[in-house]
């Protein structure tokens, strides 16, 4: 998946047969036995842009996709999210189209999940009744300061997750893989 630090053409001129839909956005829909995984190219195009951005085509891409879902269960992976996250510098720079998107979803009869990512920090939210959640980021991490007005790093430790899913239930297992330190228990 794209964020806001790639450039579509610059990645698909190295992975020229990596998915797209038909208007060459790296967006896609993958059916397994576990429902429909959508992944969808929220990246803007523009010099150093960093909201994102989900014009006409996407949306409608992702309207199709989720209508042909039907009643399967329906897993959303997207960059940029919809919602304020409580930090100010980050609120600015999220998805744009945040009432085109909130429609666009109405079209999906099982969506169980959305995972997202942008804002380098564990995050769980739910938004108009659906579920979302982002991993810290592999590089920095952003400090829960609300009032932040820009480039406020940490050094939190990385993670990346682990899903599960079953007919029952989804299970995300958030791993931390540096500054990770044994207990003394003797």
């Amino acid at each position: 998946m794209l964020g806001n630090h790639d450039d579509r053409r610059v990645f698909q001129s190295v992975f020229d047969d990596y998915f797209q839909d038909e208007n060459g956005y790296v967006q896609y829909s993958l059916k397994t036995e576990n429902g429909v995984f959508l992944f969808l190219d929220t990246t803007k195009e523009g010099a150093d842009a960093h909201e994102g951005q989900l014009c006409s085509r996407r949306l409608k891409w992702l309207k199709d996709a989720l209508i042909n879902a039907g009643d399967e269960p329906i897993y959303i992976f997207m960059h940029h999210p919809p919602f304020n996250i409580g930090v100010h510098y980050v609120d600015k720079i999220k998805l744009v189209e945040v009432e085109d998107f909130a429609e666009t979803l109405k079209h999906g009869q099982n969506i169980k999940h959305i995972f997202f990512g942008h804002v380098h920090r564990m995050t769980s939210v739910s938004w108009r009744g659906i579920q979302f959640t982002s991993l810290p980021s592999l590089n920095h991490q952003i400090p829960l300061v609300p009032n932040s007005v820009g480039n406020e790093f940490c050094d939190e430790p990385p993670a990346y997750g682990v899903v599960n899913i079953d007919d029952e239930q989804l299970t995300f297992h958030f791993n931390t893989f540096m500054q990770r330190n044994g207990l003394n228990q003797t």
